[in-house]
């Protein structure tokens, strides 16, 4: 297996002259390693196992490095004790074309600031302003009141309500309701966005 832990780390790198010469360290994805934005999540994960997956298969279902304990355990067929990798999750099954069976809807992120972000499907929550590590770049910052963002992505026409996974909904409306209180004020910048 081979991969990395997080994306191009932009200071140490230089990623901006990287950049500017045609090399592109986060390939089309926006940030670097300490961010939530995708560049600083986003990683290539190769496999090479003549016995255990096909040459040139690819599969688009989310892992992370946590799911390599469970993984491991079920590569060498023994099962982790109840207290040892409690969110990992195989994913074997997708290393062999097959659908990776799991509770987990998601994935956590976390930055470097200590900022949270969840992916579930094409869709990643933000709960912090910008990238919540060391990219400085602005973005557009969407006030996450509910009667305000479903007007605005209904009129937008471009994304249908439904296509937002309920979990990620659920969140959210939670998070207005608490921040509506003042109880917690992080929740005006929930937003979501795709890919």
């Amino acid at each position: 297996m081979v991969t990395s832990d997080n994306g191009c780390s932009a200071n140490p790198s230089g990623a901006e002259a990287l950049e500017q010469k045609g090399h592109y360290p986060s390939a089309r994805f926006r940030g670097y390693k300490s961010d939530l934005w995708d560049g600083g999540h986003r990683v290539p994960f190769i496999v090479r196992w003549p016995a255990g997956v096909k040459a040139g298969s690819v599969s688009d279902q989310p892992v992370c490095l946590t799911d390599l304990m469970a993984t491991c355990a079920d590569v060498l067929g023994t099962t982790l004790p109840p207290t040892a990798g409690e969110d990992s999750v195989s994913f074997l099954p997708a290393l062999k074309g097959d659908s990776i069976v799991s509770a987990r809807k998601g994935v956590v992120h976390h930055s470097i600031a200590g900022r949270f972000a969840y992916r579930e499907g094409k869709w990643k929550l933000l709960l912090t302003n910008g990238s919540g590590g060391w990219s400085r770049e602005k973005c557009l910052l969407v006030p996450w009141h509910s009667s305000t963002i479903w007007r605005r992505i209904r009129q937008s026409k471009r994304i249908s309500i439904a296509v937002i996974p309920r979990s990620l909904n659920d969140c959210c409306l939670s998070l207005n309701r608490m921040s509506d209180a003042d109880a917690v004020p992080m929740g005006r910048n929930c937003r979501t966005m795709s890919g």
